[in-house]
């Protein structure tokens, strides 16, 4: 079934003066994969501030959290109860 399409598309290709075949890649794996992401992730300007804002946003709602929270004793007797 898929050579048929690859067949199809291919002979389509050739009809419009497209000679190449139509190039099908497996999907890419392994460490090195993750360590390109890694490096562009760092290296893209956009996304590295993007991640820092939500970064810096997440530590402030937990310290804000944190000290928001730091006086209610969970043990204590509840009232009304």
């Amino acid at each position: 079934m898929f050579t048929q399409v690859t067949n199809i598309i291919y002979l389509s290709n050739k009809l419009q003066g497209n000679i190449k075949p139509p190039q099908i890649h497996s999907p890419k794996r392994g460490i090195t994969v993750h360590l390109w992401g890694i490096y562009h992730l760092a290296t893209d300007r956009n996304d590295f501030w993007r991640h820092l804002i939500v970064i810096v946003e997440l530590f402030a709602m937990g310290v804000w959290l944190a000290r928001n929270l730091k006086d209610i004793d969970p043990m204590a007797p509840q009232p009304g109860v």
